[in-house]
């Protein structure tokens, strides 16, 4: 059995997205006190008014879609989509906790920076990956419905929609698992505050698994889903514009349908939301390649930790607002939202 290394000192990966840990000893540009200041601002309060909302948006969210049921496939992603959503924002509460300062200065039983690595960092990564690969095939679910809709009935029904999205979980989850294995918590002394604490350690010979899960949480599926949420929602713009020519001037049995069309639209400003949000994250990892010292212990170390705590907000604000378009775009959705609240007379 592999024993426990006692120095966190010695642990060589930092989860960009998942597992910050303030370190202000060397600030750059910006000073500590500023960067401890925004870090109050965006995670505890900014952050904290998104993910109140978020939470129960996409609780509303789950339970609409449980009652419209699972007969369309739509309804089947939206509602895999709402999960994985209430998962970011709900996971994000206890990280958002633990990156306040007054919780810092708490006299707890445990170091929140270490704490919040197990308990939410990596939870809320998962879901935000999870959250990027849905968002990516209901793009690409949607562009073949617009290009041959009489076909994709055939091809991507219910079943296997369910299939695919349980598949997303699994591997998703199933990706991350092995963090689990090689970190832990255990009592061991913190210099900083003079005292035992439980703290993260990790097992020896722990880097090429953390090392690995770097690559397919931090690289491979954010930036793979990325793009192709970008460049499928481009092909589905440009598509519904060429089926809205074909209609105007002759019919034709591979016109797509009026419900078809709102829910191709429906999906386009769920994935522009994505894209808007996201897109600052996929800039500063570029930045990040190309910027030696933009990394924690870096020069820009403090400016990073800012820049990231802004995306906390923003991944949080991705997984908030999809209820907004819901009810606006999908009558379905609207009269069981209405029903849900005792609204049944609006129309």
């Amino acid at each position: 059995m592999m024993s426990l290394n006692n120095s966190l000192d010695e642990y060589p990966f930092d989860d960009i997205t998942g597992a910050l840990s303030l370190n202000t000893t060397a600030g750059g540009i910006v000073s500590d006190e500023v960067t401890a200041a925004f870090l109050m601002a965006n995670h505890f309060i900014l952050s904290g008014i998104i993910i109140a909302f978020g939470s129960v948006a996409n609780i509303i969210n789950i339970i609409v879609f449980l009652k419209l049921g699972f007969k369309d496939r739509v309804n089947i992603t939206l509602l895999a989509l709402a999960i994985s959503d209430f998962g970011c924002c709900f996971s994000l509460i206890f990280l958002a906790m633990c990156y306040s300062p007054m919780f810092q200065k708490l006299d707890l039983p445990f170091d929140p920076l270490d704490f919040h690595y197990l308990t939410s960092g990596w939870i809320h990564v998962a879901f935000t990956r999870i959250t990027s690969c849905i968002t990516a095939f209901i793009t690409f679910e949607r562009c073949l419905c617009v290009a041959a809709p009489l076909k994709v009935k055939e091809i991507i029904t219910p079943k296997r929609v369910t299939i695919f999205l349980t598949f997303i979980f699994i591997f998703v989850i199933a990706a991350i698992s092995p963090i689990y294995y090689t970190a832990r918590y255990r009592m061991k002394f913190h210099p900083a505050r003079n005292k035992t604490l439980l703290r993260l350690v990790f097992i020896q010979n722990s880097e090429q698994v953390n090392n690995i899960a770097f690559a397919i949480h931090s690289i491979f599926i954010p930036i793979t889903t990325f793009v192709v949420v970008v460049v499928f929602t481009i092909v589905l713009v440009l598509n519904l514009r060429e089926k809205s020519k074909w209609r105007q001037n002759a019919t034709s049995s591979n016109t797509l349908s009026s419900r078809d069309t709102k829910v191709s639209k429906m999906v386009v400003r769920v994935a522009t939301i994505f894209i808007v949000c996201f897109i600052p994250a996929f800039i500063s990892f570029i930045v990040m390649q190309i910027v030696p010292d933009f990394h924690l212990k870096g020069r820009f170390e403090n400016i990073f930790l800012i820049m990231f705590s802004f995306f906390f907000s923003l991944e949080a604000l991705n997984s908030s607002l999809n209820i907004f378009i819901y009810y606006h775009m999908s009558s379905n959705y609207r009269t069981a939202f209405d029903q849900l609240f005792g609204r049944k007379d609006k129309k």
